[in-house]
Parts: structure tokens; C-alpha cells; sequence
């Protein structure tokens, strides 16, 4: 619609060209604490939620492949796009004395469904290309560290993501464990 001056609008017009664009604002769109608004296209915004996650325990893992510690994650579920960035981090100590080799990675999967119950997109594995990895020190020694990896081409919609742990022979101990997960899209 063009305005032209001394022309009335009716209500209907004020309705649909100035309300329901009010209402297209982020202020508007916003319908809890802390969302973020990201660009999932031309023109249109969508609030997305950071969400993290924290166990503090620490616990020991002797194992080549990717698994989980006796208490598992941390995890974090969350409605996304296609794209986030995973900020991650652990303690690490090594089991011997000559250092063994501790590795973090993220397993993500989608938590969304089809009609019939079954899990709809695609499943990321842990790789030791976007790992935290730490040559260990000696076993009396716990050194932490973080590591930021972006994610792209992720099933948009609910998606779990878990830290996964492995070592090399020898074991690691890992404690402060925290993943934090913010959608890009």
C-alpha cells in the first residue's frame, strides 16, 4: 500500500500495514528472557535460546573410542537451524606417568520426530578434527582448556548435543566438564 496525503485510512488498513508489521519487530517477537533473534532467511528473524551445561565430576576413561564417562555429557537440547557454535571444555589429567593423551569432542543428534515416532535428521559423530585434545602430563597434574568448533549443515529443529571422551593407552581422568551451544540460524 502507498500512503497519499489527505487520504483516510480505515482500520483494516492501519491494521494490516502498520500493526502486523509492529509486530514483526524483535521486541514484538520475543517471548522469553535471553533469545537472541537470528536471520533464517530474507527478510524474517527467529528467536533462538543458548542453552549450556555443566557436570563437575571427575571421572577416568581408558577407552580409544569415542564413549561416554560413568556420568554422561554434559548435554545440551535445543531448537536450532543449521548452523551453531559449540563452545566446550574439560579438565584434563593424565593416568600415567608418561603422559597419556585425553580428547573431547561433540556427538550431536537430532531429538526431532516424524509422525510415526522414528528420528528425523542427520546424526554428527565425535572426530578428532574438531576434538580438545591434551597431551597429558605427568599424573599429578590437571590442566584445563576450551575449545569453540561452528557446526554447519545440522538438521534444523530439536537437536542433542553431548560430549563424548576418549584417550590413549594409559587414561585420562577429565572433571569440569561444560558445553555451551548458541544457534547461528
Amino acid at each position: 500500500m502507498t500512503f497519499v496525503d489527505g487520504t483516510a485510512l480505515t482500520a483494516s488498513q492501519l491494521n494490516t500495514h502498520l500493526r502486523d508489521n509492529l509486530m514483526q519487530t524483535m521486541p514484538a517477537l520475543a517471548s522469553e528472557a535471553s533469545q537472541s533473534f537470528m536471520s533464517n532467511g530474507a527478510g524474517s528473524l527467529v528467536p533462538r535460546l543458548s542453552g549450556k551445561g555443566t557436570v563437575l565430576t571427575v571421572e577416568s576413561l581408558n577407552e580409544s573410542q569415542w564413549s561416554d564417562l560413568a556420568t554422561v555429557g554434559p548435554q545440551v537440547t535445543l531448537e536450532t537451524g543449521s548452523s551453531v557454535l559449540v563452545f566446550f571444555g574439560a579438565g584434563f589429567s593424565s593416568l600415567t606417568a608418561d603422559g597419556a593423551a585425553g580428547y573431547v569432542s561433540v556427538h550431536i543428534s537430532p531429538a526431532s520426530q516424524d509422525a510415526d515416532g522414528n528420528t528425523t535428521g542427520n546424526t554428527i559423530e565425535p572426530d578428532d578434527s574438531y576434538a580438545l585434545i591434551y597431551q597429558g602430563r605427568p599424573s599429578d597434574e590437571f590442566c584445563g582448556t576450551h575449545h569453540v568448533t561452528h557446526f554447519g549443515a545440522l538438521s534444523p529443529g530439536q537437536n542433542t548435543f553431548t560430549l563424548k571422551y576418549r584417550s590413549t593407552a594409559g587414561g585420562c581422568s577429565f572433571g569440569r566438564r561444560r558445553i555451551s551451544v548458541m544457534p547461528l540460524d
